[in-house]
């Protein structure tokens, strides 16, 4: 028997894979996606735009883990017989070559996928092969999320051969216009991930400023592309809105309004959950063995601010590392929680380290997030210096800075050390 039939389901009702946009089979992630209505108003309003015709610009933002490319996905889902799609994770490197041959790798995938390579005339598909194979290297890492039929490609296209950005143009636009008129199909190209752009290449000397201006100049760079006749763009990023308003080029041609994807409400993620649960029950299942007791849901609604890739992470991860058939309560939660803090703490010494380190997160466990100064004052230190140090060593795991900026950087305890400190587990830690 298989560890969820003992609940009687047929799979995990907890995945946090984004929606497929291929999935034929009973998708406990569809159907979650069903019962919320803000979500089913944005998938109203994208829909119509796809529906109208003509070329559209749309940004959907929102915080990580909200569900943002399940939400678009979820779109392509419902429109894959309509219209022509493929999907591009975006990288952080990434010049406008690189985004249009990226682009351009992805139409073909899509292409090969459907098995049908009479979307273009044969010279076209020879050129677009030719342009792509060139440029692909082998064993570089999942860059594309490939449209049509959807799957995960391990190539990326990479170090480019100097194929000027205005002939890739042209190849492009050969491409949408093809497709349309042998097919009578538009394009949806999706650019996920764009916020990837922000984040240099990882190392701390990335300026903030020198990236917004690289962000600026790749989407000034495209703005002929974005402007291709038939081709529709989502735009998928953590709070990106405002620095696409910022590109001259793009500002006045962004659909309107830009689709916010928000936090949702307690009694929704309830019923997203509920309702996955539901959708993979065995249909000779009369009833459901419980998994759990409804506090334990709303217990993980206040540990992760209703971050729903969260909650369900850690109800997968609870259910995978304990006994098959295990019902949890709150109490088995704070249990399994202080546990594992317990082991982080023995791991980084803190019972050992100096007294400031208290006293840092008890001040961010009120807060969302602080800036240096601001922990360095609450603390009553002079040295800024040390508070970093403190951050990024003695607190490793524990804390994480949620962004930069050119003056300070803000960091966040994690969510369940905030949790245990709030509920006064502080003592049991320490």
């Amino acid at each position: 028997m298989g560890w969820w039939e003992l609940y009687g389901l047929e799979g995990n009702p907890f995945s946090t894979n984004p929606i497929k946009v291929d999935s034929e089979d009973k998708d406990s992630s569809i159907e979650g996606f069903k019962v919320i209505k803000e979500i089913n108003n944005n998938l109203t309003i994208i829909k119509n735009r796809l529906m109208l015709g003509g070329e559209t610009k749309s940004v959907v933002y929102g915080e990580t883990g909200v569900g943002k490319t399940s939400f678009v996905n979820y779109i392509l889902h419902e429109m894959k017989d309509k219209l022509f799609f493929a999907q591009v994770n975006v990288k952080s490197d990434w010049t406008a070559q690189l985004f249009l041959i990226n682009t351009l790798s992805a139409i073909l995938d899509a292409i090969e996928e459907r098995g049908d390579k009479n979307w273009l005339d044969k010279k076209t598909f020879k050129e677009l092969e030719s342009v792509v194979k060139l440029n692909r290297v082998s064993g570089i890492g999942g860059g594309l999320s490939l449209g049509a039929i959807s799957g995960n490609y391990n190539q990326e296209t990479s170090n480019p051969q100097e194929i000027p950005v205005d002939q890739l143009e042209r190849l492009f636009e050969k491409i949408a216009n093809q497709i349309y008129n042998n097919r009578h199909e538009e394009i949806i190209i999706v650019y996920d991930d764009l916020n990837n752009l922000l984040n240099g290449d990882g190392s701390k000397n990335s300026k903030e400023e020198e990236l917004i201006e690289n962000f600026k100049k790749v989407f000034d760079d495209l703005k002929t592309t974005f402007q291709t006749k038939y081709v529709h763009f989502i735009f998928i990023g953590d709070y990106i809105t405002d620095l696409t308003i910022q590109v001259t080029s793009i500002r006045d041609i962004i659909s309107k309004p830009s689709i916010f994807i928000p936090v949702m409400k307690r009694d929704e993620i309830i019923s997203v959950i509920e309702h996955r649960v539901e959708v993979m029950r065995k249909k000779s299942q009369k009833s459901l063995k419980p998994l759990y007791e409804k506090s334990v849901l709303e217990t993980l609604y206040d540990i992760y601010g209703g971050n729903i890739r969260n909650i369900l992470t850690r109800l997968n991860d609870f259910f995978i590392s304990h006994a098959p058939g295990e019902f949890i309560t709150k109490d088995i939660l704070g249990k399994n929680l202080l546990e594992e803090a317990k082991q982080q703490f023995q791991e980084l010494n803190i019972s050992r380290r100096h007294n400031k380190i208290k006293q840092i997160m008890i001040f961010l466990a009120g807060r969302k997030e602080a800036k240096t100064g601001n922990i360095t004052k609450a603390v009553g230190s002079n040295n800024s210096s040390n508070v970093v140090r403190y951050m990024e060593k003695d607190l490793h795991g524990l804390v994480r800075q949620t962004r930069k900026t050119a003056k300070d950087r803000y960091w966040a305890l994690n969510p369940e050390i905030k949790w245990l400190i709030k509920n006064h587990y502080l003592d049991d830690l320490i």
